[in-house]
């Protein structure tokens, strides 16, 4: 009688473990991409990665911040479709402060990081953006919202080639566009003290050579 108990109750201890495991991996299967900060599936193709980031936009947009992430309602999001993709290129400090005017191609410092920003649009307006990234040739969506800086970039872009530099330790984006005439950026803002004008291109020689100085003083902070 004792060992039939004995049997009965491991019996049941065991059929527990596997409901308990196979819960688990249902879990896994099924509820994976639900979980809040996990990173997204990996894509083939940078389009397929930005076409599931609009998608994740479409669930991030809420009463609370629509107006934050660029549209002029909650179910306007509903409406929103992918522009054409801007190639962002990084301009690193370390390569700056080696800049030799008049001896380095400026066209030299532009690092492909493999990152692609989208705008996102309803009608004909752009509303916010996605960004892609896709080390490795796997793309993921990275970036959700920035509707001030895709806007500004929008509307200096002047073809579907153009693309944006992103000049990091100084926070600064400018459209590139490249020409007969070699490389060319424009910046986004005003800044008189290094002669740039919102809108109006300038060789990308004389943009690194007003930022060379810039760089040169720049202090990075020690790691803590």
């Amino acid at each position: 009688m004792r060992k039939l108990q004995r049997r009965t109750t491991l019996l049941v201890l065991v059929v527990v473990v596997l409901v308990v495991i196979i819960a688990g991996v249902l879990y896994v299967l099924l509820g994976r991409e639900e979980e809040p900060g996990k990173e997204p599936p990996g894509q083939d193709t940078a389009q397929q990665a930005a076409e599931e980031a609009l998608k994740t936009l479409e669930k991030l947009v809420t009463e609370d911040n629509y107006a934050a992430m660029g549209f002029t309602s909650p179910d306007e999001v509903a409406q929103a479709q992918l522009g054409a993709p801007m190639t962002v290129y990084r301009v690193q400090l370390d390569q700056l402060r080696e800049y030799t005017p008049g001896e380095t191609d400026p066209a030299g410092l532009l690092v492909d990081v493999s990152r692609l920003l989208y705008p996102v649009t309803v009608g004909e307006e752009v509303r916010s953006s996605v960004a892609v990234e896709g080390p490795q040739g796997v793309w993921r969506g990275t970036d959700y919202g920035g509707p001030g800086l895709m806007k500004v970039l929008s509307q200096y872009r002047q073809s579907d080639d153009d693309f944006a530099v992103h000049v990091g330790f100084l926070g600064l984006y400018f459209v590139g566009q490249r020409s007969e005439d070699g490389l060319w950026l424009t910046p986004l803002l005003d800044d008189p003290d290094l002669g740039f004008v919102a809108g109006e291109p300038l060789a990308a020689a004389e943009v690194f050579r007003a930022l060379l100085p810039l760089a040169q003083e720049y202090k990075e902070e020690a790691p803590m």
